[in-house]
């Protein structure tokens, strides 16, 4: 589901905006949404299993057959009751609500 979000720019973020959506060829919601999307891969490598722990019960309120990604390469998913979630192309399915949360922060946290 998606959101309005509204934020002030100053004349410089307009000025990269423009220059960033003109080269990429994107509006300027796909170039903020890839933008954060590229901060978040990097900033995850340093993220603390507290905040790890919160945006993996987030994400998993969302879980549905085809997946919610919740970082770079893992994925949580809900079918028949169960979850799966995957990380580099392993997968680890028949897991119960809490041993999903604990393999996705195990993920998001490991070195």
């Amino acid at each position: 589901m998606k959101s309005q979000i509204n934020i002030r720019a100053s004349a410089l973020l307009q000025k990269q905006l423009d220059a960033l959506t003109k080269q990429l060829g994107t509006s300027i919601t796909e170039t903020v949404s890839l933008a954060i999307d590229r901060m978040f891969q990097q900033e995850i490598k340093t993220m603390n299993a507290a905040t790890a722990r919160t945006l993996a019960i987030e994400t998993i309120e969302h879980a549905d057959a085809e997946g919610q990604p919740v970082a770079d390469t893992t994925v949580v998913g809900f079918t028949n009751g169960k979850y799966w979630v995957t990380d580099n192309g392993e997968e680890v399915d028949n897991l119960t609500k809490e041993q999903a949360i604990e393999i996705i922060v195990e993920n998001l946290t490991a070195e």
